[in-house]
């Protein structure tokens, strides 16, 4: 009771944390979140204590569940609440894609206290972001995951191919081939020109595979054939250096 009567008597009860930038709404896994997601520390005319050490941690959370899902972030988590009211996180990722988790995810903010030589959490500080969706590549932003592409066809949509990451390379390069409607079938194939190679099925809009032997400055155009005979027409260009 006494440490209560001391947090209260400091005004620490009154710290509240508010977002004061949102995470995007919808994002590509394994890049920087941006606009970088920002807290702000509210309550501070209240307290009588120094600020100089309060901390901002992040988790990744199921949209719907709360659940924690702390595979699915990565980069700083902690950051110090600078000017004593603001918290910005620049580096940070989300690692999974919503279609990958079953679910849409949301930043969960907590504001601790670096006591001595340990960390205290302030759970009535907690603050949860707005939903994020997260996608395999830029090409589904704003889109969906494509999964009501082929309603009202009688057959399968045929591949896409949008991207490869990266563009240029060496012969043996591991290269992402990034598109829509691709299948995970044992036939799956990517074409390099005139050579065709196995690919790794991803997910419907992201495939591995590895770039066959070609002459240092060719540049040869990339496409995709999930039956492993029907490729895709394609632009998109893969070049050899």
């Amino acid at each position: 009771d006494g440490d209560d009567d001391d947090d209260d008597e400091s005004g620490i009860g009154a710290l509240r944390l508010r977002v004061a930038q949102q995470p995007p709404g919808q994002t590509v896994y394994n890049r920087i979140l941006r606009p970088y997601p920002a807290v702000i520390l509210e309550g501070v005319e209240r307290f009588t204590g120094s600020l100089a050490n309060f901390f901002v941690l992040v988790e990744c959370v199921a949209s719907e569940s709360g659940d924690e899902l702390p595979l699915c972030i990565d980069g700083t988590k902690k950051v110090k609440v600078q000017n004593g009211q603001f918290a910005h996180f620049k580096k940070l990722k989300i690692t999974f894609t919503s279609m990958q988790q079953g679910t849409l995810f949301r930043l969960r903010f907590m504001l601790q206290q670096y006591l001595g030589s340990e960390f205290v959490d302030l759970p009535h500080t907690t603050i949860v972001s707005e939903p994020i969706e997260v996608y395999s590549h830029t090409c589904y932003l704003g889109k969906g995951t494509g999964k009501g592409a082929r309603s009202g066809k009688s057959g399968p949509a045929l591949a896409t191919v949008s991207e490869v990451i990266p563009a240029v390379g060496g012969t043996g390069q591991k290269v992402a081939v990034l598109g829509a409607n691709f299948r995970d079938s044992p036939k799956l194939r990517v074409r390099f020109g005139d050579a065709v190679v196995v690919a790794q099925f991803h997910e419907g809009g992201t495939l591995v595979c590895t770039a066959p032997p070609a002459a240092p400055g060719a540049v040869v155009t990339v496409s995709v054939a999930n039956d492993g005979a029907q490729f895709c027409q394609s632009t998109t260009q893969y070049a050899y250096r």
